[in-house]
């Protein structure tokens, strides 16, 4: 069966897929492109972008750590950029190419993005690491109540991943026990 570049979608779970490495869940607003407060700047190394009707600001260095990490982990788009996060964001920073994409586009009753559901039915029983500045209610808890290697890292939104994130995913990654 051919995956769908949204595996979302897909009929399979993430379980199907066999892969020594745990996953690496990416989120892009908050992570990669940063909030800016009214009055406020980020660092020199973002670059300012025009997506359509989105101004983005965006850091070549997260694509480079994105190719380190991808070493030791499966990378995973968790966005609500979708397939747009693989045509539009990727290319920018620099991103491997082509990552799997975890549809996170449901909407509860308040139009907040629901993440949780989705990222259950792809993760499955895999070990995991979610980048995401606000994964949603209910993610620290199932995230705490799993028995398979979680990590949530949770950069502030305005800022952006940092060097000490990108550091606490090598770190958990090199400490799964992977026998």
């Amino acid at each position: 069966m051919e995956a769908s570049p949204l595996l979302g979608f897909g009929p399979e779970p993430a379980s199907a897929l066999v892969s020594p490495l745990p996953l690496l869940l990416i989120d892009v607003d908050g992570v990669l492109n940063p909030y800016v407060r009214p009055g406020t700047t980020l660092g020199a190394q973002y670059a300012t972008h025009r997506i359509g009707e989105q101004v983005v600001r965006l850091t070549t260095s997260h694509g480079e750590w994105l190719h380190r990490l991808a070493e030791l982990y499966e990378l995973v788009w968790a966005t609500t950029w979708d397939a747009d996060a693989n045509a539009l964001i990727g290319p920018i920073i620099g991103a491997p190419p082509n990552l799997p994409v975890i549809s996170v586009t449901d909407r509860d009753a308040k139009d907040w993005t629901w993440k949780l559901p989705a990222v259950e039915r792809f993760v499955a029983d895999r070990p995991l690491a979610w980048l995401d500045d606000d994964p949603g209610q209910g993610a620290d808890e199932w995230a705490a109540a799993r028995t398979i290697p979680t990590l949530l890292v949770k950069p502030d939104g305005y800022v952006g991943w940092t060097e000490a994130e990108y550091n606490a995913l090598f770190d958990f990654a090199h400490g799964i026990d992977r026998g």
